[in-house]
């Protein structure tokens, strides 16, 4: 099994800046409205343009209504976080992705109960298959109360 800093440097090899800018963005994610932080899915940066990721559309109608306060919370922690003093974000884009949600599923065990009463007769002359005739039907009668 690995341990934490192989798994750590393996992400982030050779880059602490991603590894800030995960922390900044997880910070954001904290300092952002409840409404908003329950129903982003995650949020990254590409090309200067900090993305947000909603699970429904109407989150992204209301989040483009507050860029503004978006934007001076991400002003304010480009000045008090360690981790967001190198983030260089020029412009905030927020979309929606249906992403379902994957529930396991417990499989049931089906009992069922025995209907049969094993009152049939047994019509061979055969000791062997006699035996084994009684014994089914002693079986079904044992099911069949309990």
């Amino acid at each position: 099994m690995k341990n934490p800093s192989a798994i750590f440097s393996h992400l982030f090899s050779n880059n602490k800046h991603k590894f800030f800018t995960q922390k900044c963005l997880h910070k954001l994610k904290t300092l952002l409205p409840k409404r908003f932080g329950e129903h982003l899915h995650y949020s990254y940066v590409k090309n200067r343009t900090l993305y947000f990721v909603f699970d429904h559309p109407a989150f992204v109608m209301e989040f483009n209504y507050s860029k503004k306060d978006i934007n001076a919370l991400l002003k304010l922690l480009h000045e008090k976080s360690g981790y967001c003093r190198d983030l260089d974000v020029i412009t905030i884009k927020a979309y929606h992705k249906f992403i379902p949600t994957t529930q396991e599923q417990i499989p049931s065990v089906l009992r069922y109960t025995e209907r049969a009463k094993g009152d049939f007769a047994v019509h061979t002359d055969n000791p062997k298959i006699q035996e084994l005739m009684h014994k089914i039907r002693e079986a079904i009668r044992r099911n069949a109360t309990s």
